[in-house]
């Protein structure tokens, strides 16, 4: 009886079957694999890196927030610039409302904020009482130094905003102008937010979110 038999796969000349290669195709779809897990892996680092950059700015408004209710006992009233009106002329609602809030007046009312919760130039014959202590990270000169110029920045590199708009409405009524018709901030108090890395200087909104809506993305005290 006949044996059967069966084509053997060529072997080298030492006997051994070399190493099928790899197909054009099959490499592309490899590297097609490999930038699919690290595009993922990118964009969950990214979404852990914001979730607690937006974290710590809310941490940083509830201090700044406490800070500033001492400063109210100490001087009857939170701080609000009477000089150079920012405070009352930055809008969290917008300027005119129903528009963004102007960005070039963040460091201005950013930097009056600094001044009077720091205890900024300190000396006997002006004596200022610190009411919080600003990490290097939380100012414009990251290093601690204090100077005229300094402000304080949100985990995203931008001003603050800090409004009392609301409470200058309110004294445009008593002086027998139109009372607060909701457009003029948030609170009869104060303002304070941050804008969570959007507008100028930052990320631009994403589509289809208004004016009206900036407000829901930011960090802020309402």
């Amino acid at each position: 009886m006949s044996r059967l038999s069966f084509p053997l796969p060529w072997r080298g000349r030492c006997g051994v079957v070399p190493p099928r290669a790899f197909t054009l195709i099959e490499m592309l779809v490899v590297m097609v694999i490999i930038l699919i897990l690290a595009g993922l892996i990118l964009s969950v680092a990214g979404n852990a890196s914001y979730k607690a950059s937006f974290s710590r700015a809310q941490s940083e408004i509830q201090q700044m927030t406490t800070a500033m209710e001492n400063y109210r006992v100490d001087n009857g009233t939170y701080p609000r610039d009477s000089t150079g009106n920012t405070t009352d002329t930055l809008n969290a609602q917008g300027n005119p409302p129903g528009n963004p809030p102007d960005p070039s007046t963040y460091a201005l009312v950013s930097k009056f904020l600094f001044k009077e919760l720091s205890g900024f130039n300190n000396t006997a014959a002006n004596p200022k009482r610190a009411y919080v202590t600003f990490l290097p990270s939380q100012l414009t000169t990251g290093s601690g130094t204090q100077t005229v110029d300094t402000y304080i920045i949100d985990p995203f590199g931008l001003s603050y905003g800090y409004s009392t708009a609301y409470q200058a409405a309110q004294d445009t009524a008593a002086s027998g102008g139109t009372a607060n018709d909701g457009t003029y901030g948030y609170n009869p108090t104060f303002d304070l937010w941050s804008t969570g890395g959007y507008g100028t200087g930052g990320k631009s909104y994403p589509a289809g979110v208004t004016a009206a809506q900036y407000y829901t993305l930011w960090a802020k005290n309402w």
